[in-house]
């Protein structure tokens, strides 16, 4: 299992990054189209990200 801390880390990248795409206008289908991640599924906590979802949402929102 995922050590506590590394679930709290997860928790809040997933916040900062809601806060970014929520400042910028960008809804989470715009998002999960442009990415194939379901970032509302992500956010809702229903599924912890990975490195590779957390990088394509990174790399979306610093271009949009």
């Amino acid at each position: 299992s995922t050590p506590r801390r590394d679930n709290q880390f997860l928790a809040t990248i997933v916040w900062r990054l809601k806060e970014i795409r929520n400042g910028r206008g960008v809804s989470q289908q715009r998002v999960t189209m442009d990415t194939g991640v379901n970032i509302s599924r992500i956010e809702s906590g229903n599924r912890m990200p990975d490195r590779k979802s957390t990088r394509l949402n990174s790399s979306h929102l610093s271009r949009s």
